[in-house]
């Protein structure tokens, strides 16, 4: 099973809760999913008003799964998912560290369909 997936938790009353339902939903299709005896990986980090780290880390494990199937290289890979996602303004590459939220969502999108192109499944 390959899945990704970021999902918010507040804590309250002492323990970490899903921010809404959606986040809920999202918790339990992973866990549904998983079969008895399963290994999975848990990344954690306390959110800020911006991106997170774990955007970050997806969309870095996007490009360097990319560039190590494609022959491309990692600085290739991201120039060409900063290009696609808008964020190459007058030939000069924005800093992943100087975009949004939002930016970064659409980067790692691109990065998840620039995969499909090289047969990746990247969700």
């Amino acid at each position: 099973m390959s899945y990704w997936k970021l999902i918010e938790y507040v804590k309250k009353d002492g323990k970490l809760t899903p921010v809404d339902k959606t986040n809920q939903r999202h918790y339990s299709h992973f866990i549904e999913a998983l079969k008895e005896g399963d290994a999975v990986q848990v990344f954690i980090s306390k959110k800020d008003n911006d991106k997170s780290l774990a955007q970050l880390a997806k969309l870095y494990k996007c490009i360097r799964t990319i560039a190590a199937e494609s022959g491309y290289t990692f600085n290739e890979i991201k120039y060409l998912v900063k290009d696609n996602s808008g964020l190459v303004i007058d030939s000069e590459p924005l800093s992943f560290a100087e975009c949004s939220s939002s930016d970064i969502n659409i980067a790692i999108q691109t990065a998840i369909e620039i995969g499909r192109m090289f047969n990746l499944n990247l969700e």
